[in-house]
């Protein structure tokens, strides 16, 4: 009588060995990789986002300067009016926050308009950036123009005035940046857009 011989089927402890560091070298590339992406996706939302509302304030700010624009004050009382002439100094002003730059609105008594910063409450000491979110005023009627998930940095307004006959010239630029500390981010964290923007007024 003929004896069965049996077959054990599995894997030898090499074979085991060798599919276990095939694994261990693949799961670091494959975690890189997916953590590269990752990064790369939340800055692209970042920058997104940050152009969405850099695009919508400079967009609002030359609408409302150039529809209702006039004249130029360094107060709101009227009393120093800048900007109005073609010779030194009297022909630019520039005002760093803005609070100092008030523009007078057309065909109204004393309505004006500004746009300025202050300092966003972060409520965190350890932010040295000194974030800030852009406001705007009309005739006293506050509202800001940027959300909590972006900063405003190096807003800067002024005027110039080339002759007698022209009416003023407005600049503006702002950076805006998603909510990250510049000071500390890394450069891969950042996601940063530069705006500018010039408005004459009618």
């Amino acid at each position: 009588m003929q004896k069965k011989t049996k077959t054990i089927l599995g894997f030898t402890l090499v074979e085991i060995v060798i599919v276990l560091a095939i694994i261990g070298v693949l799961l670091p590339i494959v975690f890189s990789i997916l953590f590269t992406i990752t990064r790369q996706q939340t800055k692209i939302y970042r920058l997104a986002e940050a152009k969405q509302q850099g695009d919508f304030v400079l967009a609002f700010m030359k609408s409302q300067i150039r529809d209702y624009g006039n004249k130029i004050y360094k107060d709101d009382t009227e009393l120093f009016e800048t900007c109005n002439d073609s010779v030194e100094p009297d022909n630019t002003h520039t005002s760093q926050t803005g609070l100092d730059f008030y523009i007078k609105k057309r065909d109204t008594a004393n309505g004006y308009i500004q746009f300025y910063t202050e300092s966003f409450p972060t409520g965190d000491a350890s932010d040295t950036s000194n974030p800030q979110r852009l406001w705007f005023s009309d005739s006293g009627l506050k509202q800001i123009l940027t959300t909590d998930n972006v900063r405003i940095a190096n807003f800067e307004i002024s005027c110039y005035r080339r002759t007698i006959t022209q009416l003023p010239f407005v600049f503006v630029s702002f950076i805006i940046y998603y909510k990250t500390n510049l000071a500390t981010a890394k450069p891969e964290d950042l996601a940063v857009l530069n705006y500018k923007g010039v408005i004459k007024l009618q």
